[in-house]
């Protein structure tokens, strides 16, 4: 993996990945893969195209946080997809040619790496500034609840399954709670189905004893 930038800290891995998380869910970023045993970190933010809802642009980061002498140092690479969201096929034209519709397919239209240094120096920035800060922002990503992280993190998962989504990791160490949900919808007029797979990440981070900050994304 060719990282592109990458700075220090005067913290432990452990406290700076949590840093990074907080970051990159509390900005709409979903997290694909992390193994805090290699300090490694996948996540994927989708924008749609305000124009054709049709066209999203698709930004993956990958990270990783590795010990360093008196700290860590956060090494940060991006790409950035353009991706085009085609119809799923007809349901008579699949009975004839003997074939079930797909779900929507995709179609990758441009995946370059994201060259920008202020795009990085944003993020470090921000991964510094959760180390040293102490008030979490309000945002539309975050909620303060009056619980424990244990507490907090159950009642997402609880939550989560009850709107109808598979937990696929629960980590208390973490703070990190991620699910998915598949929904698939008919349609008369166009004559087809879709599917719709909604991807969701729950970061909780404690303030207090008891107390916690719950950070959530979706995609």
């Amino acid at each position: 993996m060719l990282f592109r930038s990458q700075q220090k800290y005067a913290a432990p891995p452990a406290a700076t990945s949590h840093a990074l998380l907080e970051v990159l869910v509390a900005r709409g970023y979903v997290v694909d893969t992390f193994k805090p045993e290699f300090g490694l970190i996948n996540a994927t933010h989708k924008l749609l195209d305000k124009n054709d809802d049709r066209i999203s642009i698709n930004t993956d980061i990958s990270a990783s946080v590795i010990a360093f002498e008196g700290g860590s140092q956060v090494q940060m690479s991006a790409n950035a997809r353009k991706v085009a969201h085609r119809k799923p096929g007809s349901r008579i034209a699949g009975a004839l040619l003997g074939y079930e519709p797909s779900d929507y397919r995709t179609v990758v239209k441009d995946d370059s790496a994201v060259e920008d240094a202020a795009f990085y120096r944003d993020l470090l920035s921000a991964i510094d500034a959760n180390l040293h800060g102490t008030e979490v922002p309000a945002t539309a990503h975050t909620r303060r609840f009056s619980a424990a992280l244990g507490r907090s993190m159950q009642a997402a998962a609880d939550g989560l399954s009850q709107q109808g989504y598979s937990i696929v990791r629960t980590d208390e160490k973490l703070g990190l709670v991620i699910a998915a949900r598949r929904v698939r919808t008919q349609s008369e007029k166009e004559d087809g189905w879709s599917a719709s797979c909604i991807r969701a990440t729950i970061y909780v981070k404690p303030v207090t004893a008891t107390d916690s900050v719950l950070f959530a994304s979706a995609s």
